[in-house]
């Protein structure tokens, strides 16, 4: 693509206009080009063999390459020398341009052999080798293969079959696989850009080809993020009628290591970086989910059929580097997401309350809180468990359908609440009247006892606002809240218009739908309202943008 800009001289006029800087425009020229380029290549062999009268054999070997380029220009200057000719060539003053090219490729080889046995017992065996082309030499090949089976007991053995149990399916496997989606072309590499301002540029004159380091690395030995997985599960029908089967249980375990996981990471200040992309150690995660389908009614002119499901996961870090047990992958002030050894992922980690060993709350003399000296884990922001529902009644042509979700057990940073504590709008700077009170379950630093007279957030209006604004505010836990919500995402009402309609008009499928999304939620009380815990991935700042109601028409046809 390409974009041609410009802006012609302009001269101020009007003197008295008083408090602005000079608004007199030189004349300006801006030319920007870029393009993109993507080739993708196939090169595959299929084998299918009868290897006897119960056995089958299916293979493929193949090749894929894969190459992105991209381009892009860009010019600007001010003042043209012959007025109104628009070419760069013609400008007075041209600023420093700037130029960027990238090229990647990744080529791959594969291969894959699928056994079958009396077409109810099936063994594939899978294999393939990246060459990235953004990773060092030493790293940059890497093979990863997979094993997987299926079998249908009720096919291998018929006598299982009844009026009950129509079919089932057991499966499970083995698999291993690569990634390096958050490695960035010539990112390994040293690299500097040519910065603008003073000392760099003097006014309109650059000084000369000045360059400085970038403050985002990658590590120059990062290796492919691996993905292993092992996963058993099973599949059952029930009672069919009438070619329909009213019930469908589907229950699945699986177990997943992600080593050598590849995040940007927010070094010390110290380094002198604002970000570094590296390997981050190793985590595991076991899941398990069950989906039961029904249909418990089905006649010629009604039909409900619906879906609920529940599933629940724990990712545990089990290494993070060498040299350090934890790691902040992002952070808002002292409170971050972070990745800690023997802690779920992601985990919050902030400012807490100091304690005694009776759980009770240390005051200082004044009855200010103490902050705690070290950063504590204060919540994980994956759900304990989730439960799925969904539902479509259909009565002739009219569908009406709903989904929702329930979500339990985990906990996100409020940055709003945060906000209001700091301006002095929270709702717990109200709930004494805004006077000094007696902080609850609390003791005064070196007494050992329980505080019954030491009141905090006194003696004057001063005193109170800055307990709120300085110290409440500073400490993380108290915005840490539940993030359980209740959410119906989608209800949504079609009609299919009959045979008669679509004869008339030479179609073969015409139907209308309305449908609305994020349509409620509920959330605990504690929450306020304040942040939608799904937005910001565990911390949710003041200036999220919450998420939106929307409303859709459709019309969908086939001839």
């Amino acid at each position: 693509g390409t974009s041609l800009g410009y802006v012609n001289e302009f001269t101020e006029t009007d003197s008295f206009i008083i408090g602005l800087s000079d608004t007199n425009i030189a004349s300006a020229y801006a030319s920007n080009s870029n393009s993109f380029r993507k080739m993708y290549t196939d090169l595959l062999t299929n084998f299918n063999y009868d290897l006897s009268d119960d056995f089958s054999f299916t293979g493929l070997l193949g090749y894929n390459q894969q190459e992105t380029r991209s381009t892009s220009k860009d010019i600007t200057g001010s003042g043209f020398t012959i007025p109104g000719f628009y070419h760069v060539g013609n400008l007075e003053l041209v600023d420093d341009p700037t130029e960027a090219s990238s090229k990647t490729r990744t080529q791959s080889v594969m291969g894959s052999a699928e056994f079958g046995y009396k077409n109810f017992a099936t063994l594939l065996l899978t294999g393939r080798n990246d060459w990235f082309s953004k990773l060092s030499k030493d790293a940059r090949s890497i093979f990863y293969p997979s094993v997987s089976f299926s079998f249908v007991p009720t096919k291998a053995f018929p006598s299982l079959k009844s009026k009950v149990l129509n079919k089932a399916k057991l499966y499970g496997g083995w698999t291993s696989v690569a990634n390096t989606s958050s490695v960035g072309a010539y990112s390994i590499n040293e690299r500097a850009f040519g910065p603008t301002g003073f000392p760099f540029t003097n006014g309109t004159n650059p000084a000369g080809n000045s360059f400085i380091a970038v403050s985002s690395l990658t590590d120059a030995n990062i290796v492919p993020e691996v993905v292993t997985t092992i996963e058993f599960g099973g599949n059952f029908d029930f009672w069919k009628v009438n070619g329909t089967s009213r019930l469908n249980l589907d229950v699945a375990y699986s177990n997943q290591t992600n080593s050598d996981q590849i995040f940007s990471i927010t070094p010390s200040s110290a380094s002198g970086l604002v970000g570094a992309t590296v390997n981050v150690g190793q985590t595991t995660t076991d899941a398990f989910e069950v989906d039961l389908a029904f249909t418990p009614i089905k006649t010629d002119n009604f039909e409900w059929r619906g879906r609920i499901g529940y599933s629940t996961y724990e990712t545990i870090v089990d290494e993070v580097t060498d040299l350090s047990n934890s790691v902040t992958i992002r952070s808002t002030g002292t409170a971050g997401i972070v990745a800690q050894v023997g802690e779920a992922w992601p985990s919050i980690q902030g400012t807490t309350y100091t304690r005694d060993d009776q759980g009770r709350v240390v005051l200082d003399a004044n009855g200010t809180p103490i902050v705690s000296s070290e950063l504590s884990i204060l919540g994980k922001v994956t759900p304990d468990y989730t439960i799925n529902f969904n539902t479509a009644v259909t009565y002739k042509s009219l569908t009406l359908g709903a989904t929702l979700d329930y979500r339990t057990g985990h906990s996100f940073y409020s940055g709003i609440a945060s906000n209001y504590a700091f301006t002095g709008s929270s709702v717990e700077s109200a709930i004494n009247g805004r006077e000094a009170f007696l902080f609850p379950n609390s003791t005064v630093q070196g007494s050992g006892t329980t505080n019954t007279s030491v009141l905090t957030g006194g003696p004057d209006y001063a005193a109170f606002q800055t307990y709120f604004t300085s110290n409440y505010a500073s400490i993380d836990e108290n915005f840490v809240l539940d993030a359980t919500a209740v959410k119906l995402r989608e209800l949504s009402l079609s009609y299919d218009f009959n045979k008669k309609v679509l004869d008339a008009l030479g179609l073969h499928k015409l139907s209308a739908g309305i449908a609305g999304r994020n349509l409620y939620t509920w959330l605990p009380k504690e929450n306020r309202q304040y942040n939608d815990p799904e937005i910001g991935t565990g911390l949710s700042g003041y200036s999220t943008t919450p998420p939106t109601r929307s409303y859709a028409f459709s019309v969908n046809l086939s001839f």
